[in-house]
């Protein structure tokens, strides 16, 4: 039986970093030392992923910081890729990075290769200030608006993830109109920082709860509505529109989908996702001693694929279940089974089906937003 297509999510340095985000879920652990992936291994794991994989192949490059690994590192992927990719495969590279070690080169390096950059960028200064700081304990503001502004001139528009913790719900509002009106960006995600997904953070008692992420949601919406820009793109608004109109979601995190991805750690270990990287009972496998195939077929992976759609009894009667799919596996309460942020999911579909006046098992095209934000 044919593999079904996989993303691969691959540290090329490991959790190595050059800053200290106490909220990181790998912020417990990087002060090891920093082991950066081999040439033999990245040679192993290309030639073992073209021959499973065909058609629409995406790569996705974490960290840690990837930049670490240096431009050579990923002159060499590209090198590999075009060796190893089959007539008919397209082949496409996408890079997370804190921004704050992009220059000329990297830009340059970044728009003639076509990557996709997504940069991490909590809000403005007091917001991004607050938790993502250097290894001195510096805010790193300064330095990741003068990437972007790089980025930029190259000819470069880079996605944004927000992480938003239970002491940055009140500055949402401010950190929104930052990003549309001075960054001037057209749309970014918003990472949810629970502490039960992130058991390495330095942070503590900043986990947001159920009733914050209702708040967020709330926040996020109002805002959504008031700039009456049908290109204005907010992921988790997206996502929810998505699951109300009977389309599918693009994050695995409303669409059910985690299994289609995989971790590749710079030793060789593979792991669900990132997420789940940080215990040991999660891991699918080991490439030096298995091969890319064996891992992904193995008991370990269908144990989590099989997880991964397990309902709680609290989905079962829910009129959301196929919009939500219980919500991301590393965020699911270890007693109940039941994802962490379920009624505030709940309210937020509820609201924009009343705003789109359709029903979750009604397929139909997105309605035009810019005639329904006044609704909510």
């Amino acid at each position: 039986m044919k593999l079904s297509h996989r993303v691969p999510i691959i540290k090329a340095v490991g959790d190595a970093c050059n800053l200290r985000c106490d909220y990181c879920f790998y912020s417990g652990m990087n002060q090891r030392p920093s082991r950066f992936m081999s040439d033999n291994l990245l040679t192993m794991f290309l030639e073992q992923y073209f021959t499973l994989f065909s058609g629409e192949l995406s790569f996705v490059w974490h960290g840690g910081e990837p930049l670490l690994a240096g431009i050579p590192f990923y002159e060499r992927v590209l090198q590999l890729q075009r060796q190893l990719a089959k007539v008919g495969d397209v082949v496409e590279n996408k890079i997370q990075t804190n921004a704050t070690l992009i220059n000329d080169n990297w830009a340059e390096f970044f728009k003639q290769n076509k990557f996709r950059v997504g940069v991490s960028l909590d809000g403005c200064r007091v917001s991004h200030d607050r938790h993502r700081r250097d290894v001195g304990g510096r805010g790193t503001f300064d330095a990741v608006i003068r990437g972007i502004e790089t980025l930029r001139r190259h000819g470069i528009t880079p996605g944004i993830i927000q992480t938003v913790t239970r002491n940055g719900i009140d500055d949402v509002d401010d950190d929104f109109h930052f990003f549309t009106e001075h960054l001037r960006v057209n749309g970014w995600a918003v990472n949810l920082f629970a502490e039960n997904s992130s058991p390495c953070s330095r942070l503590q008692n900043e986990g947001l709860r159920d009733e914050d992420v209702g708040h967020l949601y709330e926040k996020m919406a109002c805002f959504w509505l008031s700039q009456n820009n049908e290109n204005l793109y907010i992921r988790e608004i997206e996502n929810v529109a998505a699951g109300v109109t009977g389309r599918r979601a693009k994050s695995c995190s409303f669409n059910g989908a985690c299994a289609n991805y995989f971790c590749l750690d710079a030793e060789g270990l593979v792991w669900p996702c990132d997420r789940l990287s940080t215990d040991v009972r999660h891991l699918l496998g080991d490439l030096r001693s298995q091969t890319l195939q064996e891992v992904l077929e193995g008991g370990a992976a269908v144990f989590h694929a099989e997880r991964t759609r397990q309902l709680s009894n609290d989905c079962i009667p829910c009129r959301w279940r196929s919009a939500c799919n219980n919500g991301c596996t590393a965020m699911r309460d270890p007693h109940t089974g039941t994802y962490v942020y379920c009624n505030a999911r709940k309210e937020m579909f509820n609201a924009f089906s009343v705003l789109l006046n359709t029903e979750p098992t009604t397929p139909s095209a997105i309605l035009p937003m810019d005639s329904k934000r006044s609704q909510l």
